[in-house]
């Protein structure tokens, strides 16, 4: 029997500690877009109408840059596969794989995400949709479908901090490059209207947990371990 000595590490500690920082984290993103909801998201989606931004077309170009890199997608997975079947593992071939396969598959589930709450826009886009600004329709539907109820959470938002957080992992010494372009598609959602301060926040928070899911997950396959 080995007692422990005073600077024994006590793993099971740490990892209480990680969890609890994990809820720590989503309580603080759960009151952030409470509080956004009753106090702040419509003044914000009013100051923005009044002043609006819409004339300049190169916010319509940054805030669609998770939009242009599914299109990267499918050319990357490809040069991704031809790597792999060659057996050459480097960081940027095993980036090419794991980022367009996790973003397809984050493509593909986001509409559940917003299923659940049934969130009206800022503003009419499509098909004359009920919005808060045209009809003052705010607030949530769970689990209405269609158009108008997909506010909540920004899918932008999910996409880009999904692509963000693995690309921090493959090359993080470009961080900064990389919250920039999440910086940069927020500003563009908040100008031009499209989401509500509450959406962009719970998009953020989930497309950053969704991409450190996917990297948990790729330790976990030996093609797509980082040696």
């Amino acid at each position: 029997m080995n007692p422990k000595t005073p600077n024994s590490p006590n793993l099971s500690q740490g990892y209480g500690y990680l969890k609890q920082d994990k809820w720590f984290v989503f309580l603080l993103i759960v009151v952030s877009v409470v509080l956004c909801y009753f106090f702040v998201d419509r003044k914000l989606v009013l100051f923005f109408h009044e002043h609006s931004f819409r004339r300049f077309r190169i916010i319509h170009y940054i805030q669609d840059l998770p939009v242009y890199l599914l299109y990267l997608c499918p050319l990357l997975l490809l040069y991704g596969l031809i790597q792999l079947i060659r057996k050459q593992q480097t960081t940027w071939n095993l980036f090419c794989l794991v980022v367009p396969l996790s973003l397809l598959f984050s493509a593909l589930i986001k509409p559940y995400f917003k299923l659940p709450f049934g969130h009206y826009w800022p503003e009419t886009f499509k098909n004359n949709n009920p919005s808060f600004i045209h009809n003052q329709a705010y607030g949530f539907h769970p689990f209405q479908r269609g158009i108008a109820y997909e506010s909540f959470p920004s899918g932008h938002c999910l996409m880009i901090f999904c692509f963000a957080a693995l690309c921090i992992y493959y090359y993080p010494q470009l961080k900064w490059l990389w919250l920039t372009c999440c910086m940069l598609v927020i500003l563009g959602l908040v100008l031009l209207n499209y989401h509500f301060l509450s959406d962009i926040i719970a998009g953020s928070y989930i497309g950053y947990t969704l991409g450190k899911g996917y990297i948990g997950l790729s330790k976990k396959i030996r093609i797509l371990r980082m040696q």
